[in-house]
């Protein structure tokens, strides 16, 4: 990669890290995957096989002992944001970090506070913000198009398929809607 690329390291390489934020990462000019964290070296190597030339970490403490970055990118299970982002922030790092941000709400309020003292960017992660039905709803609100609104429901659903074990609990990550 040339000189001046974005450097960015992903934590978590899981199933949709490999499927999604990976392969755009690296689809990206300007920008280079430096760096990939994460336990699982069944997932490591397939990470490294999507974002070629990064550095495969066996954990957090290696990405954060590595060269610097510009920014990381956190898919982890949830119960572990609030900790990589505190320390991504501490780093000097800008954070996008997949939601929720937080198991607890001190947790939330702490990575708030990190981000905060860092003075860098920080961006939870919500695919919907950027969904053109999201966007076009918002300018017929804004606007005063369909009259007041009291109320308001969406769905988004996903093919059945196994759920991982950190995501059944509470404490492991409860899932996206936690």
């Amino acid at each position: 990669m040339p000189d001046g690329d974005i450097a960015i390291g992903l934590v978590g390489a899981g199933h949709i890290a490999r499927l999604i934020h990976l392969p755009v990462l690296a689809g990206l000019t300007g920008l280079r995957v430096a760096a990939v964290a994460d336990p699982d070296g069944d997932a490591l190597v397939a990470a490294g096989a999507i974002a070629t030339g990064a550095r495969l970490c066996a954990d957090i403490g290696e990405l954060l002992d590595g060269p610097a970055l510009d920014g990381v990118v956190v898919c982890s299970p949830t119960d572990s944001h609030a900790e990589i982002a505190r320390a991504a922030f501490g780093a000097g790092w800008s954070v996008y970090l997949e939601k929720p941000i937080a198991t607890t709400l001190d947790d939330g309020r702490a990575v708030v506070a990190a981000q905060e003292q860092a003075a860098s960017v920080g961006m939870t992660g919500f695919m919907l913000r950027f969904s053109p039905a999201f966007a076009q709803a918002r300018t017929l609100i804004g606007a005063g198009e369909i009259g007041e609104v009291v109320g308001a429901q969406s769905v988004f659903t996903s093919p059945p398929r196994d759920i991982p074990a950190w995501r059944r609990t509470r404490a492991g990550g409860g899932g996206a809607l936690l």
